[in-house]
Order: structure tokens, then sequence, then C-alpha cells
């Protein structure tokens, strides 16, 4: 078969590198629609598998039989270390745009996925780094996926057949292409909340904006009020400031004349202090005349008793020289006499050590000879004694083999003992172990057991039932809540819209019944008539006649009701400006009314209870009602001449006048504006009553819903405690089989261990019988040995003895020898000492003498100048007294400059002290008149500040301004601006920025509601959509499953079946009856029988919705041979528009395969693949 080439998006190749065991870098590729994939257990086959899931987006790590995201990545084996990476990437042909979208014009399609050691996954499409997101979107409808059925791994085909119906349904979804719907839905459910959210985060920002407007409001009037405060506060600080600088200005034109003055006296102390000074430096200058003078006679007083110093210390040195050279001469004297006594002495010592040695020497040579003698000797007793020894190691050695023998066998004797022993403890311990496990066997627990396992269940079951029944209630009442909620929103709307009518209303009544003006109102609360009501509040109206009434009463129903007129005419005189009309009630309207009288149309409002009485008569007593013009010039030559006649659209007429009204201004519509408001107010009574009705049933179905979740969590707390318990019994139950098996099983390894040990003692028995025999043997040799060494013990004691002697005597020899030896050297060494030390004493004696004649001639030398010296010393006392009566008068005059010197100072000091006065108190002034300056500047300054010039404002000022009356004015303001309080001055924009804020937040909120009805329509269309395709798909699927499960069992039926009629959330059930069989429920097949069912479904979708590849890990390994026929023909039929990629160890399998690829690990951990062309090879074999 040749390599395909068409039209569908089809797999090209797998790359892989560090993922699982493939850690090298490796290609699968797969050229035809049926590749084949076999190889050994545990080679790693369903790698590949994994390898296509991990990259398509899996990302729970117990799909990929792993514990771990990371533990894909290769950990490493015994020869390999582990990598830091895992990477595969899939490889897709697109032809002709197979994939739509903005990957159409690519006719390669690479998907890459890679992850690291630091669990960090990173996504690549066609080389561009993207999100897990952009992968599965791709695929969406396609069949493709991580976990679609294009993907079938091991234990999948019996997991999908006994899937629960809403697992299943996700298979059917994928294949009606309607997964991307549900995708878009959510995200549009998601949009829809987070708009919900919004427009209610909207509603509470307008509400508190309202309240914040209000607040503006206040506040920008506030601050307009002051604002003008502020400038009447600016206009007098102004004025108060040219006040002050005025008075400053005199302030500082007086402080200079008074500085000039004190500049004068000042300047005159500075000139006297001046001359002083100049007397101060002509006397200093005469007293450092003086002072060199008495300086130079010292200095020369000082010379003549630095010679006097020397001379005493030059016969100070000479008596310490003499001294010392006396002391030398005695010290030498008597080094002399020691040395000589020395030399003496060692003359003697030498000649005793030369007589010593001359006798030592023979003494010496006799030693030698001895120890020579007796060394001869000690080497022929050793010679003897190794001779001995050789022969009693031969002896050891044949002994100890001996010995050695019985040794061995002794212990093997105890060997074995020990271990019948233990044998016999090891069977006594076994059978009490035996009859343990007999006494703990109870099959009565494992019943009882799986009695309360069951009724466990029954009580979940039941409990499960409760809690579903409880959830449905809470639903229903989720429902009536939100049911509600929309009902209290809508009578919200509905009275938000009554209020703002009835208040705009009221607002156009008011200002027709001239309640707007300010004069009115003022002067009828000042006469407390108030609160009377209006002409037009009194009466009612028929409805149709509201027009003719307002056109006769006209500005008459702005009247005010009373009682009485009369006592109110003494009141008309305080009105100064406006009008007012006062309407009394005294009159009773006549019982006898013709019918055509207008007045028959009207009654009185009966809210005004406080009004007895209306003078409706005198109103309308001759004025008579017509439905139309006609009507009323018919009914006018019948009327006596003081009478009118009115119609319906205000058309007033009468024998000589007619009067049309038709402008339109406030005061129109009074009356129907009246009934309007009276009617909205009971509009608005009726809603609240029905608003409170709801919101108490909104109450009780929170407190009913909040009841229902305390039962259901109580439930669900029960369920839990159920299945706790449940897992409990059944884990009791599992670990008491498991003990008893294994009690079981341990009863037969006993018996198997007794009789091994059995058999175990004879065969010891027997080994102990012979070691024994071998053992008695060894003693006998061990006595014949002992006869020997006793022998060969005597004559060792002999030799030993005599070797003893010979020892003794040589070691005495050697030490005599050595003591004349030692002896000798000592001597000899002693005699060369002595004749050393003579040497150096005759030396010392020679030096001694010659230091002696040194130090007398010394002496001599020393002591010849002395009197020269003493001669000296008096001539210069004499001259340093002569010196000491200069050096007296020169301080003297020195003494009367200082005086003159201190006078002159003390002078100048008071003069300075009196300078220092005046300019302290210049400086005071100066100080004042520039702190006075200062001021003046600032307030120019601040003035300038404001633009304002001082003498345009002091020109303007008032001839009796003063300072003090300005102050008290500017107090006065600033008091009044203190009572306004805190002030916002920023209130006047934040109301403009607010109110601008508020028009954009309304539009904002119309968008919301608007965006949420098109989500509300964008989620019914979806809905229809996925309702349409899913029943399209299901019935699709169902008759291909119907066609093709009699196909692969040769007979029987299949059918999918609908668990709920919602084609949104239902559920698929599987139904299969193969040949002679009526079972009731899919899950009484066999294992083979499950896994055709589920071929057979599988196949059925794929026929509806093929997937570009279909990947079957060990499919066919419950099937028998001739199922694996029918598995494999249809395979094959099917490969024509699928790409097969399947794993199996089935030989006719391999056969179905146009391209077979081996997978082996010859190196232990690592995957390696082997490659096959099957019609290559059969060309190859057939040649």
């Amino acid at each position: 078969m040749p390599f395909l080439v068409d039209d569908r998006l089809r797999l090209q190749c797998i790359k892989l590198a560090g993922f699982k065991s493939f850690v090298d870098p490796t290609t699968i590729p797969f050229p035809t629609n049926l590749v084949g994939v076999v190889g050994p257990n545990g080679c790693g086959k369903s790698n590949v598998i994994d390898a296509v899931r991990w990259v398509m987006g899996e990302s729970t790590a117990k799909n990929l039989r792993a514990e771990a995201g990371t533990d894909v990545i290769f950990n490493g084996s015994t020869v390999r270390k582990p990598v830091g990476q895992a990477s595969v990437e899939l490889l897709f042909d697109n032809p002709n745009g197979a994939i739509g979208g903005e990957f159409a014009r690519y006719t390669e399609l690479s998907i890459r996925r890679v992850i690291n050691r630091d669990s960090l996954s990173t996504y690549f499409l066609n080389g561009t780094r993207c999100r897990r997101r952009d992968i599965t979107d791709i695929f969406l409808g396609t069949g493709l996926g991580s976990r679609s059925y294009s993907i079938i791994e091991q234990g999948m085909i019996s997991r999908l057949i006994e899937a629960r119906p809403e697992e299943l349904r996700v298979y059917l979804e994928e294949a009606a292409g309607i997964s991307k719907y549900k995708e878009r839905r959510r995200e549009t459910e998601n949009r829809m909340r987070h708009t919900r959210e919004n427009l209610e985060r909207l509603l509470d920002i307008r509400d508190e904006l309202d309240k914040q407007l209000e607040r503006l409001k206040r506040q920008s009037e506030s601050a307009v009020k002051y604002q003008e405060l502020q400038n009447e506060e600016n206009t007098l600080r102004v004025e108060l400031l040219a006040l002050r600088w005025q008075d400053l200005e005199t302030k500082c034109q007086l402080m200079q004349e008074q500085i000039t003055t004190q500049e004068v006296g000042y300047e005159a102390i500075i000139s006297e202090q001046r001359n002083a000074e100049l007397l101060i430096e002509r006397l200093r200058e005469e007293t450092a005349q003086a002072n060199s003078g008495w300086q130079a006679a010292q200095q020369q007083l000082y010379g003549v008793s630095a010679q006097i110093a020397r001379f005493e210390q030059n016969l100070q040195h000479i008596n310490e020289r003499t001294t010392a050279l006396q002391r030398d001469r005695v010290q030498a004297e008597a080094s002399l006499q020691q040395n000589e006594q020395h030399s003496s002495l060692d003359k003697s010592r030498i000649t005793e050590i030369e007589q010593t040695l001359t006798v030592l020497a023979p003494e010496l040579e006799m030693a030698d000879v001895m120890l020579e003698q007796n060394s001869d000797r000690l080497f022929e007793a050793e010679q003897t004694m190794n001779a001995w020894q050789l022969e009693w190691d031969r002896f050891n050695q044949t002994a100890a083999s001996s010995s050695q023998q019985a040794q061995v066998e002794q212990t093997r004797i105890q060997h074995f003992e020990l271990e019948i022993q233990r044998s016999r403890q090891r069977t006594e311990k076994l059978q009490e172990e035996l009859q343990s496990l007999h006494q703990q066997e109870n099959t009565d627990e494992l019943a009882i057991l799986g009695e309360q396992i069951a009724e466990t269940q029954i009580e979940q079951e039941e409990a499960t039932v409760q809690l579903q029944s409880t959830t449905e209630q809470m639903q229903q009442i989720r429902l009536q809540l939100q049911q509600h909620q929309q009902q209290i929103e809508l009578l919200r709307s509905q009275s938000h819209k009554l209020e703002g009518r009835s208040a705009s209303l009221d607002a156009l009544q008011q200002a027709a019944l001239g309640k707007g003006s300010k004069t009115i109102q003022g002067w009828l609360k000042q006469h407390q008539l108030i609160d009377k009501p209006r002409l037009a509040e009194l009466l009612s109206v028929l409805p149709g006649w509201e027009k003719a009434v307002e056109t006769v009463l006209g500005q008459a129903l702005q009247a005010v009701c009373v009682d009485d007129v009369m006592p109110m005419t003494a009141l008309i005189a305080t009105l100064e400006q406006g009008s007012v009309m006062l309407i009394g009630s005294q009159q009773a309207c006549p019982s006898d009314l013709a019918p055509s009288l207008l007045m028959n149309k009207i009654e009185i409002n009966a809210s005004h209870s406080t009004i007895d009485g209306f003078p409706l008569a005198s109103l309308f007593g001759f004025i008579h009602a017509a439905d139309d013009l006609m009507q009323a010039l018919a009914l006018l030559p019948s009327l006596s001449a003081e009478a009118s006649i009115v119609t319906r659209d205000g058309i007033w007429l009468s024998h000589h006048w007619v009067r049309v009204w038709r402008d339109k201004d406030e005061h129109a519509g009074v009356l129907q504006r009246n009934q309007e408001l009276e009617q909205l107010r009971l509009d608005m009574s009726k809603n609240e009553c029905e608003l409170t009705g709801i919101e108490a049933l909104l109450e009780e179905s929170k407190q009913g819903l909040q009841q229902l979740e305390r039962t259901k969590e109580q439930q669900q707390k029960q369920l839990t405690q159920l299945a706790s318990r449940f897992a409990m019994l059944q884990a009791d139950k599992r670990v008491r089989q498991n003990r008893s098996e294994q009690q079981q099983q341990r009863r037969g390894q006993i018996i198997s261990e007794v009789d091994e040990l059995e058999l175990s003692q004879k065969t010891v028995l027997q080994n102990l019988h012979e070691t024994r025999e071998r053992w008695q043997t060894a003693l006998a040799s061990m006595e014949d040995d002992a006869k020997i060494r006793e022998t060969l013990q005597t004559k060792r004691d002999s030799l030993r003895a005599n070797l003893e002697q010979i020892k003794a005597r040589h070691r005495e020899d050697k030490d005599k020898f050595h003591r004349f030896q030692v002896q000798q050297k000592t001597l000899t060494a002693e005699l060369q000492t002595k004749q050393q030390s003579l040497l150096r004493s005759e030396q010392q004696v020679k030096e001694m003498y010659e230091r002696c004649v040194y130090l007398d001639k010394s002496m001599t030398e020393i002591t010849a100048p002395i009197e020269e010296i003493k001669a000296q010393l008096s001539e210069g006392l004499l001259q340093r007294g002569l010196a000491e009566d200069v050096v007296a008068e020169a301080k003297r005059h020195v003494d009367q400059y200082d005086e003159q010197l201190k006078y002159q100072e003390r002078r100048r000091h008071q003069n300075n002290h009196q300078a220092e006065l005046l300019r302290g108190q210049l400086e005071q002034v100066r100080l004042t008149h520039q702190a006075e300056h200062v001021r003046r500047q600032a307030i120019l300054e601040q003035m300038s500040a404001l633009n304002v010039v001082v003498a345009d404002v002091v020109a303007q000022l008032p001839p009796d301004a003063n300072e003090v009356k300005w102050q008290e004015g500017l107090e006065r303001v600033q008091a009044r601006i203190q009572r306004l309080g805190a002030i916002n001055l920023a209130a006047i924009e934040e109301l403009v920025v607010e109110s601008e804020r508020k028009r954009y937040l309304d539009a904002q909120y119309n968008d919301l509601v608007e965006a949420l009805g098109l989500l509300d329509e964008a989620i019914q269309k979806i809905d229809k959509e996925t309702r349409l395709k899913f029943r399209e798909t299901f019935e699709t699927v169902n008759q291909a499953f119907q066609t093709l499960f009699p196909k692969v069992f040769g007979g029987g039926s299949a059918y999918l079946e609908l668990t709920s009629d919602n084609l949104l959330d239902t559920g698929l059930t599987v139904m299969a009856r193969p040949p002679g069989k009526k079972n009731s429920t899919i899950h009484l097949l066999s294992g083979g029988e499950k896994a055709l069912t589920a071929i057979a479904l599988i196949f059925s979708i794929f026929q509806l919705n093929p997937a570009p590849f279909c990947m079957l890990d060990e499919v066919d390994a419950p099937l028998d041979d001739t199922n694996v026929g029918r598995y494999c023909q249809l395979i094959k039929e099917m490969s024509k528009n699928v790409q097969f990629i399947f794993i199996s160890h089935n030989k006719l399998a391999m056969e179905m395969a146009d391209y077979l690829m081996g997978v082996t690990m010859k190196e232990p951990g690592v995957s390696r693949l082997v490659t096959v062309n099957i019609e290559e090879a059969v060309s190859l074999a057939e040649s």
C-alpha cells in the first residue's frame, strides 16, 4: 500500500525527547492509515499514547499513569542520569485548510509542549508560544483532544461502556461538535454574571451618587455665600493693611530723626577713643625699647652664669672619673690574685690524672680478654637451645593437628546439638501457632459484616433520596425567590415611576394653584391660612367636564377656602403685593337644582371634612352645561337673560357674549391633574401594599430556604457519615477476608515447615553420631602427644638453666670492661679540660697586670688641669655680680613705662564702654526702625500680591477711618464666616462633575441592561442550536450503533437511550444484547462482549464525525481470535477515512498493519524504535 496523500487532516509524526522512557530525541512517523506499534510488555509502547494525550492538554497526572506533572520527565536509569525537561511535538498535515479559521493557510500544523523540573509547562503552536486553551480550541468539535473518543487506552473500553450517563454524553457532544457551543455558553454565562455584578455595583454607585448630589447642592449654596463674605473680608483686610501702613510710615520718619541725633554723639566718642589709642601706641613702642635693653642685659647675665656652670661641671666630672678609675684599679688587683691561685690548682690536678691513667691501662686490657672468652661459650649454648626449639616446633605441629581435629569435632557436636534444640523449639512454636490459628478462625464475623454492609448501603441510598428531595425543594424555593425578587423589582420600578409622575404633577399643581409666590405664601402663613385648602382641591368634577369648570372658574380655582370671609376683610390691608381670593363656606347649596346646571357636574371632595358647606350656587348658580356647541345653542333661548351655558370643550356663551380660551398655560388642566394625583396616590398605596405582601412572602421563602439548607447540611453530614461507615465496614470486611485467607495460607505453611523440621532433625542426629566418633579418636591421639611433650619440656629446662648461667657471667665481664672504659674516658676528658683552664688563667693574669698599669696612667692625666679650672671659676663669679646690677636698672625703666601704659589702657576702656552704650542705644533704635520698616514693606508686599496700590487705598479711605474700627468690622465678617462652618469650596465644581458622572452612569446602566438582554438572547440561541445538533447526532449515532453492533457480533441488537427529555443535560445509557442473550443491563456482559460493544459504539461515532486519527492501545486484548478478526476487518474498512495507530500483541492485528513499528528496551529504562514496512518485507520475501 503506498503512502497516503489526501485532503484530510492527518497526523504526520510524533517527536519525543526526554518523555518518560523516550530519553533520546525520537521521531515516530505515521506514513499510512494503518500503523501498528508492537513490543514486549514494559518496553514503553503506551508512552506513545500518553505523549499524544499530554501534548493535547492533559493536566491530570493520574490519566498519564503518573503521580505528579513532572513524572513524565525521564528520571534516569542504571546507566543514565535524569534529564531536565521533556518535550513532545505533533506534526499534522493540513492540506486545503482542513483546520479552519486563522490556521487554514498553513499546510502543516505543529503543536509542541515542554515541561521542566520546576513544573513549568509551555505550549507552542507552529513555533509560537501560546496558551493551553489555544490548543484545545483548535480541536473543539473535531473529535480530537486529551480525553476524546479518538484516543482509547488500556481499560478505557470497559470504562467507556460502564460510564455514567453524563460521562457518556461527553463523547456524543464531541462528535456533534457542540463542545464549542458549551464553551461559548459557559463564557456567555460568565459574562452575564459579571454584567449583573457590574449592574448591581452600578446601582449602588447611582444611589450613592444621588445622595452625594443632594449634599453637593447644599454645599455649593454655602460655598457661594462663603465666597461673598470672603470678598468682603478681603476688602476690609486690604483697607486695614493700608491704615497700618500709614501708621508705620509716620513712626519710621520719627525714628529716622532720632537715629541722626544719636549718630552725632557716637561719632564724638569714637574720635576721643582714637586719640587715646595713638598715645597708647607710642607708649608701647617706648616700653618695647626698654624691654629690649633689659633683655640684652639679662642675656649677658645668662652667658656669664652658663660659663660658671660649665667650670663647675668640669670639676665635678674630673672628680667622678678619678673615683671610677680607683675603683677599677682595686678590682683588677683582686682578679690578678684570683687567677694566679686557679693556675696553681690546675697544675696539681693535671699531675694526679696522669698518674691514675698509667695504673688503669693494664686492668682494661685484662677485662677485654675475659669478655671475649665468655662470648664464645655463650654462642655455643645458644646454638644448643636453638636445636631444641626446632625439635619442639616439629612436635607442636604434629600435636596441633590432633588438638585442632578434636576442637573442630567438638564445635560440630555443639552446633548439631544446638540445631536439634532450635528445631524442636521451632516445632513447638509452630504447633502452638497452628493451634492458635484454629482458635482464631471465625466465619460468623464475616457474615455479620456482610449484613451490616447491606444495611448501611440501604440507609445510604435512602439518605441520598432524601438529599435529592431536599435539593429539589431548595431549587423550587430558589425559583420562587427569584420570581418574588423580580416582582419586587417590578413593583419598586412602578413605585419609582408613580412617585416621579406624582412629584411632577404635584409641582405643576402647586404652580397652577398659586403656591409658588413667596409673598402670598408668607402672607397666608402669617395669618394662619397656609393650611387652608384651595378651591381646586375641594372640587370633584365628573369626567369630561373639567375643561368647562376651569373655563368658568379661571383664577378662582386658586381661591383659599375659609369658614367665614367677613373676619378676613380686616387682613386684606396687610397684603402689600400680589393677589389672593378668599371664599367662605357658610352658604348652603339649594336642594332643588335644574338638571342642566353645571353644579350637577360638581361635588365637594370628601377628603376635606373640615369644610361644612360651600357656596357652589354663588359660583355656578346661573351657569348651565351642554355636551357641545349645538346643544348649547339649542338650550340658550330657553334660559333667562342672566343665565349662561358652557360646553365640555370650554366654550362659554350667553345671550350677549361668547368666551373661548385656547391658550396653553400652567393653570390649564388643574382639575384633571388633581384627579390624576388622587388616582396616583391610590395606585401608590395599592402598589405599596402589594410590595409589602411580596416582601413578606420573600422573607418567608428565605426562612424556608435557610431551614432546607440546614436540613440539607444535616443530610449531607449523615450521608457522609454513612459513606464513611460503609467504607469502614467494607475495609473491615476486606481486612478480615484477607486475614482469613492469610490464616489458611499460614496453616499450610506451618504444616509444611513442621514436616521439613522433622526430616531435618533425623539428618542432624545422624551427623551428630558420626562427629562424636571422630572426636573420641582425636582425644586418644592427644594423650600420646602429652607424654612426648613432657620429655621435651624436661630437656628444655636443663638447657635453659645452663644458658642463663653463661649469660650471667658474660654480663658481669661486660659490665667490668665497660666501667674501666668509662673511667679512662672520664679522666682523659678531665685532663684536657684542666690543661685548657690552665692556659686561660695564665692569659688572664697577664691581662690584669696590663690593666693596672693603664689605670695608674689615666689617673695622673685626669687630675692635671684642676687648678686652672678653679681660677677661671673665680673670674666668672665676679663678672656675674656686675651683670646682675645692669639687669636691675633696666628692669626699673620697664616697670615705669608699664604703669603709664596701664593708665592709658584704663582710659581707653572707659571710652570703649561709653561708646558701646551709645552704639547699643543707636542699634536698638535702628532695629526698631528696621522692624517697623520691615512691617511696612510686608504690608506693601501683601498689597502688591493682591494687585492693590497703597496710595489709592489710602486716598479712598474716609477721614475718620482708624485701625480699631476696621479691625472690629473685619472680626464681624470673620465671625459670620466662622458661623458658616466647614465649607467645601470645590462643591460647585464637584456638583458639575458629579452631575456629568450621573449622566454617564445612567447611560452606562442602560448599556448594561441592553447588553444583558443581548447575552440572554445569545444563550437561548446557543441552547437552541445545541438541542438541535444533539438530537440529530443522537439519532444518527444510535442508527449507526444499531447497524454496526450486529455486524460486529454476528447478530443481536443494541441501542442508545436518553435518561431525560432535557436535551441540554440529559445523559446516555447503552443497552446491548448479544445473539441469544436477553440481559437486562450492560453490566451482565462478559469482558470481551463489553469490549466489542464499546468498539461498535466508538466506531459508530467515528462514522458520524471521523476524527483525523484514532489511537487504540491493546483494545483487542480481551477478544478471542474470531472477534479479533471481526475487529480487524472493521478497522480496515474504516481506515479508508480514518488514520489508525494501534498497539497490539495479537498476531492477527499485526498482520493488519501496513506499517509496523517495534518498540524495544535493549538498554534498561530507555525505549527505542524498530520500523518494518510490511509490504516491503513481503515483496522482499517473494523475491
